[in-house]
């Protein structure tokens, strides 16, 4: 663990703001930042934790730090309170977009967040093989993307749904909690439904989608058994 200064900070014995943070870990090129309680904010930086050179954050910089991340979230706040865990991802101008994850740890909120970038990922910038391309574009099948977190799982997805956009006329419906990569319409309708906004659960989300007309339907997590049988039954 390194310890690494931030040019944009507030006064010397007070938190980051949250917009100096943000726009820090654009700066380093930093996949993700973490807010946790009695260590200062950290970034990971080609997978390794670097702390930066301020003060240890407290419960009250964390609780700000969430109240300000969610205040354009509709009851976003009430929702955390709830749950005790929440996914969101927001755009922020000047600066871009993030995917948010809010959670508890010794009562005390922690948050990690993820930068994400407005040009969708290519098969060149994510090495990925020719084949791919030709599975995508199969009218009919199953395809599962598996493996560890931070491992390229979305971003692969993202990049198959792009080849499907971009080389087929179909209707695209997206299951993803939270909506990551934002796509247009191409050669494609493509319509994204983000859990706990558009619909109210994967569940909900599966049932209904049968009457949407898809071509082609993309879920972004298959977390239990009925989700399983919705996705084959498709």
């Amino acid at each position: 663990v390194k310890n690494i200064a931030l040019e944009d900070k507030s006064e010397t014995h007070s938190s980051p703001k949250i917009e100096a943070l943000l726009s820090y870990m654009i700066k380093t090129g930093a996949s993700d930042m973490l807010l946790t309680v009695g260590v200062p904010p950290s970034v990971k930086v080609s997978n390794e934790i670097k702390r930066l050179a301020t003060v240890s954050l407290t419960p009250a910089d964390c609780e700000l730090y969430a109240r300000e991340l969610l205040a354009n979230d509709d009851n976003g706040w009430e929702k955390f309170l709830q749950t005790n865990d929440l996914d969101i991802a927001s755009t922020y101008p000047n600066l871009g977009r993030f995917r948010i994850n809010f959670y508890r740890q010794r009562g005390s909120i922690s948050i990690t967040i993820r930068r994400l970038f407005d040009r969708l990922p290519t098969m060149k910038d994510l090495r990925l093989p020719e084949w791919i391309k030709d599975y995508a574009l199969k009218p009919q099948g199953l395809i599962l993307i598996s493996g560890p977190a931070g491992h390229g799982k979305s971003t692969t997805l993202c990049t198959m749904i792009d080849i499907i956009n971009t080389n087929r006329r179909c209707n695209i419906i997206t299951l993803e909690d939270p909506v990551e990569y934002l796509h247009k319409h191409k050669k494609s309708n493509i319509k994204q439904r983000e859990i706990g906004r558009d619909t109210g659960s994967f569940e909900k989300g599966k049932s209904a989608v049968f009457r949407q007309s898809p071509d082609v339907i993309v879920i972004g997590e298959l977390r239990d058994r009925e989700s399983f049988e919705i996705a084959l039954r498709a």
